[in-house]
């Protein structure tokens, strides 16, 4: 199961205790997914679970029996359920009646939610609240890309309004989101792991949030084990090069005036490299007798190279004697 659907599965088990939270994420998903019908809302759920959700709190918040039934015009699976408007609600919402004043009416009935400068709202005034409301969004219009592709979350909604909500809620907890529309509708994003780590946790997602870290430690571990092959593939290559250069110039000093012309201690470490070219110069500092330090070797080194040089410079090819 892809980690977004698993996310959706378990937000749908997650039920508020308390009765405003129950109430503040019902009226979140109605405002998101509902439409006034005959007296009642008919919200469209994503799957079986989202409707055994809103028939639990429909039932327990606005009374009544809900009605569950499969969405004949979708090809998702999708479900429709029927909630009886809480009395409140004055029968608001009739037939023909536009929706935005319908659902206003209901809105305004749930404790702690009410209308913004004539506005229907559904941003509730309480943390317990708002985390309720924040787990709606993500359950009714929410994406979470999998954390092994790359760090995305994002919210498709439908008004400008809906989005400056959501990023306002989210931003109380210190949550950083973008904008973007996207044929012409607003979609709420967020790519920072912490950012994402911190909304799971508010929307009460912590068997998807456990996952998530997993997968980010694990992706910390392979980028740093990455790291540590890079450059230990860079060391060695440079060891090689360094150690194939040192071979070139002993040979040539071999050649022209033969390694027993040397300096005893410079003939020592020229016969050993010759001996071991893949020995790095530590590994060649305990082989000298006495053994040396890496610096040492690498020093004498540098006295063969100088000398290779001055023997290429001395050469017929370089116009020397």
């Amino acid at each position: 199961m892809a980690f977004a659907s698993r996310l959706r599965e378990e937000l749908a088990r997650v039920l508020p205790r308390r009765r405003c939270c129950q109430q503040a994420e019902l009226v979140a998903l109605v405002s998101l997914d509902g439409r006034p019908a005959d007296g009642r809302f008919v919200v469209q759920a994503a799957n079986a679970a989202v409707a055994r959700k809103l028939y639990t709190l429909g039932k327990q918040v606005w009374g009544g029996t809900p009605q569950v039934q499969k969405d004949p015009r979708s090809r998702r699976g999708r479900y429709l359920v029927q909630l009886q408007r809480p009395d409140e609600a004055g029968g608001a919402g009739s037939a023909g009646e536009p929706a935005s004043r319908g659902r206003g009416a209901a809105w305004a009935a749930s404790r702690g939610l009410g209308q913004a400068d004539g506005r229907p709202t559904t941003v509730p005034e309480r943390d317990c609240c708002r985390r309720a409301y924040v787990r709606a969004v993500l359950l009714s219009r929410g994406s979470l890309a999998d954390p092994e592709k790359g760090y995305h979350l994002e919210v498709a909604l439908d008004t400008d309004q809906q989005a400056e909500d959501l990023r306002e809620v989210l931003a109380q907890y210190g949550v950083r989101t973008g904008l973007v529309h996207r044929k012409g509708k607003p979609v709420v994003y967020l790519k920072d792991a912490d950012d994402i780590a911190e909304v799971l946790r508010l929307s009460g997602g912590h068997g998807s949030l456990l996952a998530f870290e997993d997968f980010r430690v694990l992706k910390e571990m392979r980028n740093q084990i990455n790291r540590l092959v890079n450059a230990e593939a860079a060391n060695v290559e440079k060891t090689v090069t360094a150690a194939m250069r040192q071979l070139e110039d002993i040979r040539l000093i071999e050649d022209r005036i033969g390694l027993s012309r040397l300096p005893p201690s410079l003939a020592q470490v020229a016969r050993l490299r010759l001996e071991h070219p893949d020995a790095s110069l530590a590994d060649l500092g305990q082989l000298v007798q006495p053994p040396i330090s890496k610096s040492a070797v690498n020093h004498r080194m540098r006295r063969l190279a100088a000398l290779a040089a001055q023997l290429r410079r001395n050469s017929p090819a370089h116009g020397g004697n």
